[in-house]
């Protein structure tokens, strides 16, 4: 925790993690305005995005998987088994992965009938939710795969901020989508009206 400190890498992951997060209420209420109750579903999708993003935000800010990592640090040395922590951070991802996997399975077919920019938010955001929590395990192994840089950037960030623009992207194309019925209507798709003469009667 006392090693944390602003960078400009968590910077940018902070505020597209912010942006998205807006981005995702905002989205919301475009479906409730557009579809009504038939989008209520995919609305309680976009909802829950924009508060997981903001939950990441927060704890970027505040180094909030930094601190727990330290906590349990702590406690496995204070217990006397931070030497042979191994088995139980190897235990504690597979246990994850499996969550992630049920979680998956049981969120895609929840959403199977809204539109796919939302079925596929959900995926991506259990995936970076579940990367998050793998990363916080701080398993040795992990770490030099997620903190190795490539061309001066961490693969962790690398993963975060390409997942965060995946989800924008997906936002962006949704509304895009649902946006595209009232610009069809205000090009003139709609029948004209028929011309009634009036004949003057005499």
């Amino acid at each position: 925790m006392q090693d944390f400190h602003w960078t400009f890498g968590i910077w940018l992951t902070c505020l597209m993690y912010l942006f998205a997060s807006a981005a995702s209420w905002r989205l919301a209420e475009i479906v409730r305005r557009t579809i009504g109750n038939p989008g209520q579903r995919e609305r309680t999708i976009w909802v829950m995005e924009g508060i997981l993003l903001l939950a990441l935000a927060l704890s970027t800010a505040t180094n909030g998987f930094g601190q727990l990592t330290t906590l349990f640090r702590a406690i496995a040395m204070d217990g006397g088994w931070y030497a042979s922590r191994a088995p139980a951070q190897t235990h504690l991802i597979v246990l994850l992965l499996g969550a992630f996997v049920l979680a998956a399975v049981v969120s895609l077919y929840w959403a199977r009938a809204v539109a796919p920019p939302a079925l596929l938010v959900l995926l991506a955001s259990l995936l970076l939710a579940a990367f998050v929590l793998v990363r916080a395990v701080s398993l040795h192994a992990v770490d030099r795969i997620v903190f190795a840089r490539i061309a001066g950037v961490t693969v962790s960030s690398i993963v975060e901020a390409g997942g965060t623009g995946t989800i924008l992207v997906l936002i962006l194309w949704r509304a895009v989508m649902l946006r595209r019925p009232v610009t069809h209507i205000r090009s003139g798709s709609l029948p004209e009206r028929k011309r009634v003469e009036l004949v003057p009667v005499v």
